[in-house]
């Protein structure tokens, strides 16, 4: 119902700073608020991060949700909007992480941190370089490196590039194994954080394509259970 939503996001993932801090300190911050004002600072500057880069992400929805009534920035702002928007809220991270020092310094910050923050920022700034549209040249090692793992590709074309996407399955979790009706074909979808979820989950597709079956119970994950109701009529209604 807000295009504010992105912001939504970010702050519910910047509670993990205070709530670990609090768990560690115990009545000292309790009975001194003062001790809040750190995390508190690193609480606002994960706030600026996440809505950052969750209004990027949503740039590739763009025309959808303004198809669909959603509330977005990019829809509202359009992309270009968004993207300054999302480059003013990590801006604001960047300034919230170099004050951290001084209202934490019984924290012990020292060189260490102030040379990961210039490597923070470093890296802030080619994301905002990336995401510039209808540039393709940006993603070309990205390419050469997906036709040498697959040379097939090179045959078939690229027709679009979309940058970071993130899937998610008719019902939250991860599905994999054989696909139905097709012999000898293998799929795994759904993973939000590859990093974090590729690893296992590609682990027990593998063991399901060479030995039929994985060491573990994966019928929960199995995209056999999801036939005829995953239909575009209760999709959205899921989500």
């Amino acid at each position: 119902f807000t295009s504010a939503a992105h912001l939504w996001l970010g702050v519910a993932l910047s509670l993990s700073p205070i709530c670990a801090w609090v768990a560690i300190r115990g009545l000292t911050s309790l009975t001194h608020p003062v001790d809040l004002l750190a995390p508190a600072v690193l609480a606002a500057a994960v706030a600026a991060w996440v809505t950052g880069f969750d209004i990027i992400y949503a740039c590739q929805d763009a025309e959808f949700d303004s198809q669909a009534g959603l509330h977005s920035i990019p829809a509202r702002f359009g992309v270009a909007g968004a993207l300054r928007i999302a480059a003013c809220c990590h801006l604001i991270m960047l300034m919230l992480l170099a004050i951290l020092p001084i209202v934490g310094g019984a924290a012990g910050f020292g060189w260490a941190f102030a040379g990961m923050l210039v490597v923070v920022a470093a890296l802030v700034v080619r994301q905002h370089w990336l995401v510039r549209p209808d540039d393709l040249d940006r993603v070309t090692d990205v390419l050469e490196g997906a036709f040498a793992r697959m040379p097939a590709l090179m045959e078939a074309g690229i027709h679009t590039v979309v940058n970071g996407p993130i899937t998610y399955t008719i019902y939250g979790a991860p599905l994999f194994g054989p696909i139905p009706g097709k012999r000898n074909a293998f799929c795994i979808i759904g993973l939000r954080a590859g990093l974090g979820e590729g690893g296992g989950h590609g682990w027990l597709l593998a063991q399901n394509i060479v030995h039929g079956e994985a060491c573990y119970d994966t019928w929960v994950n199995d995209q056999r259970r999801i036939t005829g109701q995953a239909n575009l009529e209760i999709t959205p209604l899921m989500a």
